[in-house]
């Protein structure tokens, strides 16, 4: 388990960390990653904090892999916990678009 948090920095930071806490589950052969976003912009930050949740992911188990050949780990499913997930105002308008040309 590992936290992104600083007390001493971030309680009265601006911009303290968003993905705040990562745990790392290995069962069965497979590495399983749950991630605690505190604050999660779903309009443009998800997609990209997913797809550097699934490298993250993959760079873990390549590196577990190559210094522990007989591991030989899989992926596991990722699980993202976001306390506040969330569509600014300033792209309402676009979010709106985007749900009207694609509305299934």
């Amino acid at each position: 388990m590992a936290s992104t948090w600083n007390v001493e920095l971030d309680h009265a930071s601006d911009s303290p960390p968003c993905l705040d806490l990562v745990q790392i589950l290995v069962q069965n052969g497979k590495l399983y990653l749950t991630v605690y976003i505190r604050s999660n912009d779903m309009f443009l930050g998800w997609p990209e904090n997913a797809f550097g949740i699934l490298a993250l992911r993959d760079l873990i188990i390549k590196e577990a892999n190559a210094k522990n050949p007989e591991l030989n780990l899989q992926n596991g499913s990722v699980i993202i916990i976001s306390a506040s997930a969330h569509v600014y105002e300033r792209n309402w308008e676009e979010a709106k678009k985007i749900l009207k040309e694609n509305p299934k």
